[in-house]
């Protein structure tokens, strides 16, 4: 995370932050940066490059109390992955401004509203809203699209989020004579040709839901929610915000509470750790119990254990299974007289033995 420091009490310019240690460091940068400049926005983009365009220079960012303010149009890059600047086209470049928007889509950034050097002898004039310049990050070129659709008016010191649903939504702002612009929340749907304002119709779960007018602050896109924090409140009151809003983008109402896009269910999470950490428990006490047996088994005086004798005799074995067939035959039965074989007839063709023997 790079910072750009825009306070002429302090010599360094550029700042990053290690989300990995946790630490600032000064990074070394190659070329020559611009001096420092307020009312900037930056970008960035996949490759690890920052653009930031315009900005001015007073008394704030001097130092010096007799310093008159200077706006500026160029469009200063720092490559973080190379650490060095460079200077983006000036062909077709937009007019000086500062408190402009800045919004990445896909490859065009694309700059709304912010303030600009008058010509009538007033400090500034404010940019036409519905002239909004697209830088290409691809091919370095500047172009100018006019916007259709509602009429909104023109503000700066405001702030821009890329929706979901490709709409870039814009909150705040400080139009003509300081006061807040007329419509605090506008719309631009950049995806018809030509980009096109909506005034969306907004609600609210709570009177505390809703933010006042507003310049100055921050948002920042969150899944569906655009987050407003902090700024200046610009109605009656003139005193800083020291709170947070959230803007459901799906259907255009303020609300009190962020629900993730996809929540974590710890009731989940509990019973099915509770499941694992039990079926664990079961498996060590199982174990313990089988070790613990074998080991008793082990240590017993009969271990290993003897071989035992068969039996004697498996035919005794089996006689002692069945009773003896004269326990159960009557006193007077006679297997002999009971049972006569009957004669059988001489056969003629079988002779003797002994007339074989003697022919």
């Amino acid at each position: 995370m790079y910072l750009i420091n825009q306070n002429a009490l302090v010599t360094d310019v550029i700042y990053a932050f290690d989300t990995k240690s946790q630490q600032w460091v000064l990074p070394v940068i190659n070329g020559t940066g611009p001096n420092r400049r307020r009312g900037v926005q930056a970008v960035s983009d996949n490759t690890g490059k920052i653009y930031y365009f315009g900005g001015n220079s007073d008394y704030i960012t001097t130092g010096s109390p007799t310093a008159n303010v200077t706006r500026y149009n160029t469009l200063n890059i720092l490559d973080t992955a190379q650490l060095s600047w460079s200077i983006g086209s000036t062909i077709d470049a937009p007019s000086p401004r500062e408190g402009y928007s800045a919004t990445l889509f896909i490859n065009l950034i694309i700059f709304i509203g912010g303030r600009e050097n008058s010509y009538n002898g007033q400090p500034f004039s404010l940019v036409n809203i519905s002239q909004i310049p697209v830088y290409d990050t691809q091919s370095s070129k500047w172009y100018l699209t006019t916007v259709g659709g509602a009429n909104v008016s023109n503000r700066h010191s405001h702030s821009a989020i890329l929706a979901q649903n490709d709409l870039i939504i814009i909150y705040g702002g400080v139009s003509e004579g300081g006061v807040p612009a007329p419509q605090q929340l506008i719309a631009l749907n950049i995806t018809s040709s030509p980009y096109q304002w909506i005034v969306p119709t907004t609600s609210y779960l709570s009177l505390y839901a809703m933010p006042p007018p507003l310049s100055l602050h921050s948002a920042t896109s969150v899944g569906k929610y655009m987050i407003i924090a902090f700024g200046n409140i610009t109605n009656i009151t003139r005193s800083a915000s020291l709170s947070i809003y959230l803007l459901d983008t799906t259907n255009w109402t303020w609300v009190t509470t962020f629900q993730p896009s996809n929540p974590i269910n710890t009731v989940n999470i509990v019973v099915i750790g509770a499941i694992f950490g039990i079926a664990f428990f079961i498996l060590i006490i199982i174990a313990f119990i089988v070790l613990y047996i074998k080991l008793r088994r082990r240590n017993s005086p009969n271990f290993p254990p003897t071989k035992t004798s068969p039996p004697s005799s498996s035919r005794n074995s089996i006689s002692n299974q069945f009773p003896n067939p004269q326990e159960i035959m009557p006193e007077s039965y006679d297997v002999r007289t009971t049972y006569t074989r009957p004669r059988s007839k001489p056969n003629p063709l079988l002779k003797p033995y002994s007339t074989l023997a003697n022919t």
